[in-house]
């Protein structure tokens, strides 16, 4: 499934512009599976987190077919992200880390 996943980058799935097998999703595939002069392949793991990744978009999918639950969880969502915020993170450092009143 995942050398699936990683060759609609080369096989004319998708397009960037170039020709089969060129361009951005070419070097990006290239550097997934064979790496770059500044990294190894897979550098950031992408594709051992792909079966988790469908899996939860296979999720999320099936939550939007229901619309009054999947409003919920966005509501939700919204609702806790305040506490996650920026403004809350440089006061907490600001107060702990660097002792500024």
């Amino acid at each position: 499934m995942i050398k699936r996943a990683v060759d609609t980058l080369i096989d004319g799935t998708f397009s960037d512009g170039g020709a089969q097998g060129e361009g951005s999703f070419a070097e990006l595939h290239h550097s997934l599976i064979h790496g770059a002069h500044w990294h190894q392949p897979d550098h950031y793991f992408i594709m051992l987190d792909l079966q988790s990744y469908v899996d939860k978009k296979i999720e999320c999918n099936q939550n939007y077919s229901d619309r009054t639950k999947f409003a919920t969880q966005c509501l939700k969502n919204v609702a806790n992200a305040g506490y996650f915020s920026s403004d809350r993170t440089i006061l907490q450092y600001a107060e702990e880390l660097w002792k500024l009143k």
